[in-house]
């Protein structure tokens, strides 16, 4: 079964990620970015976190955010 109904290219997707993180200061769970990219789709926590992931990966590669974690959080942020 297809999550997401209207399918956003890679550009849009990094944007709109890039764009949820820089309004999320600290460490964000890639659940949570799942909803900027696609905000019609209907995703569980943890298919939420692997597609988004998938986005956020690119976004690493392309030198802009991190995967870090601290003592008490964990997750992405921008660099």
């Amino acid at each position: 079964m297809r999550r997401v109904k209207n399918s956003v290219p890679l550009d849009e997707c990094k944007c709109r990620a890039l764009a949820y993180l820089r309004s999320h200061p600290g460490c964000v769970k890639a659940s949570m970015v799942a909803g900027s990219i696609w905000p019609d789709a209907e995703f569980k926590a943890q298919g939420a976190g692997a597609a988004a992931s998938r986005i956020l990966v690119h976004l690493q590669r392309d030198g802009l955010v991190e995967w870090t974690s601290t003592d008490s959080d964990w997750g992405w942020r921008v660099r």
